[in-house]
């Protein structure tokens, strides 16, 4: 079962946002609406959802506390790395998509 102090505490943190009072009223939520959901132990799905996408921080981290993935990859290298792992089937799938992508341009 998720905890609604670790969700708001992870989200909180990559908000920059210290004190339920901050949330709320970047939110437009009453305060004793945060203090509902803590009672309850429940936060609103579609609220949750919405913010991180607009935020742009990760649904997993927020829900879950799995951290995001870095967005500084190294796609060339990691393509290598996985086409290493793949059988000759799979290896030939992914020069047909690579050759189609090229046909594109």
């Amino acid at each position: 079962m998720r905890n609604i102090d670790d969700i708001l505490s992870r989200l909180y943190d990559k908000l920059g946002f210290f004190k339920d009072k901050e949330f709320c009223e970047k939110y437009e939520l009453k305060q004793n609406t945060v203090s509902t959901w803590k009672k309850r132990n429940s936060i609103p799905y579609d609220l949750i959802a919405d913010i991180s996408q607009n935020e742009n921080i990760s649904l997993d981290y927020i829900l879950n506390g799995k951290e995001e993935i870095s967005l500084d990859i190294d796609y060339k290298k990691e393509l290598i790395k996985n086409l290493e792992e793949l059988n000759n089937t799979q290896i030939k799938y992914i020069w047909h998509i690579s050759e189609a992508e090229k046909l594109k341009s």
